[in-house]
């Protein structure tokens, strides 16, 4: 997300593709609440994570175990 929130937010401030940028500005919001939530109540559907990160994957590459503690 970090890699596109200055897109989403340079396409509002211009005016151009506004309803789109605001679309995924609020999916990639929504999408981050539903993980948070889930994970705080142990939850989270390994399946609905797959889907998300298959449309959304922009660290494909990114070891996630390098930042375990």
């Amino acid at each position: 997300m970090l890699a596109e929130s200055s897109d989403w937010a340079f396409i509002m401030r211009t005016g151009t593709t506004v309803p789109y940028a605001e679309r995924r500005t609020n999916a990639h919001i929504l999408q981050f609440t539903r993980i948070y939530d889930d994970l705080l109540r142990g939850e989270l559907s390994e399946r609905w994570l797959a889907g998300v990160e298959s449309r959304d994957n922009i660290f494909p590459d990114m070891d996630y175990r390098v930042y375990a503690t």
